[in-house]
C-alpha cells in the first residue's frame, strides 16, 4: 500500500470511529431496525456464517466468485474499513459494507456492499451506500467508486439513484463514480 493510501485509510478509520454512532440503527421498509458496527478480523465467524447464507449468485455479484475465504476477509480488513449490519435480536449478520482508499488517489474512496438475499430490494443497500458516501465525504474524499458486476442490476439501480457515472463494461464489470459534493 502506498503512503498516500495508508494515510487515507488511517483517516477513514479515525472518521469511522467518530461516525459510528450515526450508523448504529436504521429502520428499513417497516422492518425492525438493524444495527451497524465496525467489523474486524475477529468477526470472521460471523462473516463466514453470513456468506454461507448468501446465494452463490449474490457472492458472485459482490466477490466475483461463489465462496469467500478467511484470507479474503483478512486482506479486506487490512485494506479497508468494514461495517457489519446485524439484526438486534440475535446478532445475525445481514449486510457487509467496506470502504477503502483507491491506490494513490487520497481523495477517492471505493465502497463494496453485500446484502443477504432475504434483505435485498428493501432499501438496506441504498441506506448503506448513502451512509458510506457521507463517511467518505467527512474523511475528505471527493469521489466514491464502486466496482460492480455488469449483471448486478439491483446495485446498478442503487448507484444510478445517487447520480453515478459508469464506465463501459470491461471483463463483466463496470466502475461507478459518484461525485461526493452532491451527496
Amino acid at each position: 500500500m502506498s503512503h498516500s493510501s495508508a494515510l487515507a485509510l488511517d483517516t477513514l478509520r479515525l472518521h469511522s470511529t467518530l461516525y459510528t454512532g450515526q450508523w448504529m440503527r436504521t429502520d428499513i421498509a417497516g422492518r425492525t431496525g438493524v444495527t451497524t458496527r465496525l467489523a474486524g478480523v475477529e468477526d470472521w465467524l460471523l462473516i463466514d456464517g453470513f456468506h454461507r447464507r448468501c446465494s452463490p449468485e449474490a457472492l458472485l455479484h459482490r466477490w466475483g466468485r461463489g465462496t469467500v475465504r478467511q484470507r479474503d476477509w483478512m486482506r479486506l480488513c487490512l485494506s479497508a474499513v468494514s461495517f457489519l449490519t446485524e439484526l438486534p435480536a440475535d446478532g445475525e449478520a445481514v449486510a457487509l459494507t467496506s470502504i477503502g482508499p483507491v491506490s494513490d488517489a487520497p481523495d477517492v474512496v471505493d465502497i463494496g456492499i453485500q446484502v443477504s438475499d432475504a434483505w435485498q430490494r428493501q432499501g438496506l443497500g441504498t441506506a448503506l451506500v448513502c451512509q458510506g458516501a457521507r463517511l467518505a465525504r467527512s474523511s475528505g474524499a471527493r469521489l466514491l467508486t464502486a466496482q460492480v458486476q455488469a449483471s448486478n442490476q439491483p446495485m446498478l439501480k442503487v448507484l444510478r439513484s445517487l447520480d453515478a457515472d459508469f464506465t463501459a463494461p470491461e471483463h463483466g464489470q463496470v466502475t461507478a463514480r459518484i461525485d461526493l459534493s452532491s451527496v
